[in-house]
Order: structure tokens, then sequence, then C-alpha cells
């Protein structure tokens, strides 16, 4: 079984941030015994991402998005996986609950963009 680490940012293409999460992964992986085949990064570009991951769909059995998937505008990492996939999104519940207590614990106000992040592909799990 062969997994494959999918970066998303373009402040990782342009050397502004080091990619932590992708180290960590991979050592997760590793220690599970999965073998990680390959590592992607993509920036936040639409196109690009959607096609990437075509080509990572192709030839990783395990894929481990990391990166655009928070509650800003240039967060598409679900959307674009929905759109390589061929399937909607759809709110997952128990993500939204988990958001929700986090603000609140945090004592910040909700937005419609926090509950972006609940948005998941169809077909998928949180």
């Amino acid at each position: 079984m062969g997994a494959e680490i999918f970066s998303v940012g373009t402040e990782l293409l342009l050397g502004q941030t080091i990619d932590t999460n992708a180290a960590f992964l991979a050592q997760k992986l590793s220690q599970l015994g999965i073998d990680c085949l390959h590592k992607t990064t993509v920036g936040d570009n639409p196109g690009r991402l959607i096609a990437a991951l075509q080509h990572s769909l192709g030839r990783s059995d395990i894929i481990i998005a990391t990166g655009g998937l928070g509650p800003s505008e240039d967060d598409i990492t679900a959307a674009a996986v929905a759109q390589a996939l061929e399937v909607t999104l759809r709110i997952d519940k128990a993500s939204v609950r988990a958001i929700k207590r986090k603000l609140a614990e945090r004592g910040i106000p909700q937005l419609p963009s926090h509950l972006k992040q609940a948005q998941i592909p169809r077909g998928s799990r949180a």
C-alpha cells in the first residue's frame, strides 16, 4: 500500500513557509508501516490543484492532504478534491460541532466562513 502526502499552499512553493506537516506525516506513516511513495506540493490554484490530485489518484492508494483547509477564500482543497473525484461537498455534522465548541472555548464569534471547514467531499471521512 502506497501513500502520498499532498501539501497545498503557494507559501510552501515560494519557500515562505517550511512544510513541517509533510515531515510529521511521513514519520507517522513510517511508524504505521505505510510506505510514503510521493510528496506533492501545489499552490493555491484550482486548475493546477485538480490536475495534480487527478495525477495522484492514479498512482497512490492513500492520499493525505494538508493545507488549504481553513476558512479563508484561498483555502480550496476540499472543493478541489470534490471536483477531482467528481462528487459534491457535504457538511460533516461532527466537524460542525467541533468547530463551534472550539470557537466558544476561545471566545471567538462564529462566522459563516468558519463552517466552511466542515465541508468535506461526499464519500470521505473527517
